[in-house]
Formats: structure tokens, sequence, C-alpha cells
């Protein structure tokens, strides 16, 4: 059995995987962790997470540094600083069929860093470039490379607990328009839309020391980590956005590696990668208390 992480990144890594070694969605069971580190007994391979149990002995494709030293673990690692999927695309490129090749894009964006998109896969598709504009009434109210839309319906559909779905999809899709353009993933971009905007309409941003800023919200849905880019994106601060409903906190920006170091100091467990953190705590926990206890 393959267990992943549940976004763009971890099922674009087991997507791969898959078409290297030849099988299908039929042939092997891929399990999409509900939480991350959920990985059980009978899995084999592990994609885009650090499992809870050192002592699991399976096969492991990861970019996150929290993992214990050779001497402290069982299972095997194959680690990177790179996106999950850009792992397996590099060690199994000569076994994932071509016109595949292009999916690698859907973990590399999803993870926020297209810069490490390889340079043949715009060679091998040149259509990912290429401008997608949105026309309302005559007047152009988006746009962006082709490129960079792909990871978007994915990661909605997994935000909305639509995961058997988003596998599916993105394993059978032939080109890029077909996860750009696919009917449930709009649904699914537009229920988080709507479902950010009525956060931020109703969340109060208390600005922190050390350039952080912190909101909490109730959510039924798991957007923190949306959330948190958003407002990253447009304030330039290391944002930590905190879902009171579900426990979950994403902090996402420079200093994310950082404070996650200090909230684990207390206690608080949070991991990731640079620039993009997550964790959990019991629903109801004051946040900002432990986050002020860290700042000064």
């Amino acid at each position: 059995m393959i267990v992943c992480h549940n976004d763009a990144d971890g099922i674009t890594s087991a997507v791969l995987f898959l078409y290297a070694n030849g099988l299908t969605l039929d042939d092997v069971k891929v399990r999409v962790a509900e939480w991350f580190g959920q990985v059980q007994e009978s899995d084999r391979f592990c994609f885009d997470m650090v499992p809870e149990n050192p002592e699991w002995d399976g096969v492991n494709y990861d970019h996150h540094p929290q993992h214990p030293p050779p001497d402290k673990r069982k299972y095997k690692l194959i680690w990177d600083t790179v996106p999950t999927a850009l792992i397996v695309y590099n060690k199994h490129k000569d076994e994932i069929p071509d016109e595949q090749k292009w999916k690698v894009v859907v973990g590399i964006v999803g993870d926020g860093q297209p810069e490490l998109i390889p340079p043949e896969i715009f060679d091998m598709f040149p259509e990912l470039t290429d401008e997608i504009l949105w026309v309302r009434e005559g007047r152009i109210t988006f746009t962006l490379p082709r490129y960079k839309l792909l990871s978007s319906g994915i990661n909605s559909l997994m935000r909305v607990g639509n995961y058997e779905y988003a596998l599916n999809l993105l394993y059978h899709a032939k080109k890029p328009d077909d996860l750009i353009f696919n009917e449930e993933a709009e649904k699914a971009r537009n229920t988080i839309a709507n479902e950010c905007y009525k956060i931020a309409k109703n969340s109060k941003f208390v600005k922190l020391g050390n350039n952080i800023v912190y909101l909490e919200f109730e959510s039924n849905m798991d957007v923190t980590g949306r959330v948190a880019s958003e407002w990253q994106d447009k304030l330039g601060y290391t944002v930590v956005a905190y879902n009171i409903t579900k426990g979950k906190l994403s902090i996402r920006g420079d200093l994310a590696l950082w404070l996650a170091r200090k909230l684990n100091a207390i206690g608080v467990n949070v991991g990731g990668h640079p620039g993009f953190v997550g964790g959990e705590l019991e629903p109801g926990v004051s946040l900002i208390d432990k986050l002020r206890s860290v700042l000064r």
C-alpha cells in the first residue's frame, strides 16, 4: 500500500511513482493520509511526510527536515531539499512515460516553488507557458500562465476532503487543461475561495513582534495553509493562521522554520520545510498565548 500527504505534492509524488513502476490505481491501493505523518504498518511506501512511528519499516520519499537520524528509524529515507514530486521525478525520470512528465509541475507549484520546474519540462510541453485568460462580460478578470494553474484545483479538492476524486483526476488526466477546467475542481476552488473570503472578513489580525502576523478563525474546512499563504503574499510578513475549530495551524513566510523550532521547544506539534509549516493543537487551545511566550 502507498500513503501520501493530503496535498498536491503528496499525491503527485504517488502518481509519478505509479507511472514509474507501471502500476495503475487498480493494481495498488493509494491512501491519502488524513493527517501529516499518518503511516500504517501495512503501508510500504510513504510520500511527502515524516512518519509518526520511526519503527515503520517501509520506503519514504520526502523533503521535510524533521526525520530522525538513520540509527533512530527503521524506514529507508530518500530525501532532498526540493518538493517530493521532484525527488520522485529525478530518481525515476527514465521510467516515467514522457507523456506523463508534465504532472511533476502539479507537485512543484503546489508546494510553492515553481522556479524548480525542470527546464526540459517546458521544452517538452511548451503549452505550459501559455497565458490563460478568464473573460467575464467582455473583460479580462484573471490571467496566469498555465503552469501556475495546475495545482489549484487539486489542492482545493484536497481541502474539501475529496481525496479519491483528486487522485483519480490527476492519474487519468491526459493534458494540463483536464486539471484546470475540471468541473468538480472548479466547484472546490469556488467553495474554498468563498470560505477564505468569509474568514478574512471576520478575522482579527494581530501583528506580533519579529514581523509576524497572527489571525485565528473558525472553519470546518482545512484552509489554514491557503489563508496563511494569501495573507503572507498580501502583507509581506510571516503569517500564522490558526483554525480554532480543527486545532490546525499553518505558518507561511521567511520565519516559518525559525518559529516552528521555538514552538517545538514548548511542546507544540509543528513541522514543515522552509517557508511552509503546519501543525496541530488540541481544539480550543490559545495559540496566540503560546506565540507570545516564545516571541518575548
